[in-house]
């Protein structure tokens, strides 16, 4: 799904905010940046690297933990967007379009089978619906996107601070 206007990217990123929160991982977003065609960068012990020295499994399980904060973000930033700025629905077209594209990277990361990421997609996105249905969340990532717009540039700790009111 592509981003067009300004405001359109401010919610697209307290969107993936969320989503890091979600997932106990605020400490991997570095900053977010309105004015760079990234957005938001995150910090290097988000890209996992192979080490010889640490297990096949346990590369596995690094790969599969990102894998699932990746698709948190790629879902709760178009719930933000969709479900926030435009008070709509995600409907079945970009939610088979997301579980598309987040089949194929489950597949690079992790060797994942389209029947293997769709129940953990089916979940993250059941659970961020009801995230993004209670008005507590709406509030937060409104005001978030709106400081975003304003600043142009927040360190991982302003967005932190930002989003510290929401008990998830």
């Amino acid at each position: 799904m592509e981003h067009g206007s300004e405001i359109d990217k401010c919610y697209l990123l307290a969107g993936a905010a969320l989503a890091l929160k979600v997932f106990n991982s605020m400490h991997l977003l570095n900053d977010v940046d309105l004015d760079t065609e990234d957005l938001f960068t995150l910090t290097p012990e988000f890209f996992y690297e192979s080490n010889l020295q640490v297990s096949a499994k346990d590369s596995w399980l690094a790969r599969y933990t990102n894998f699932q904060i990746l698709m948190g973000l790629a879902i709760a930033s178009t719930m933000s967007r969709k479900m926030i700025l435009n008070r709509s629905q995600v409907n079945k077209k970009i939610r088979q379009m997301l579980l598309q594209e987040l089949t194929a990277e489950g597949y690079e990361m992790c060797q994942l089978d389209e029947d293997e990421v769709k129940p953990l997609f089916d979940r993250q996105f059941t659970y961020m619906a009801q995230l993004f249905s209670q008005s507590n969340v709406r509030q937060v990532l409104t005001k978030t996107a709106h400081t975003i717009q304003q600043q142009r540039t927040l360190s991982g700790g302003e967005i932190r601070d930002l989003l510290a009111t929401l008990e998830l």
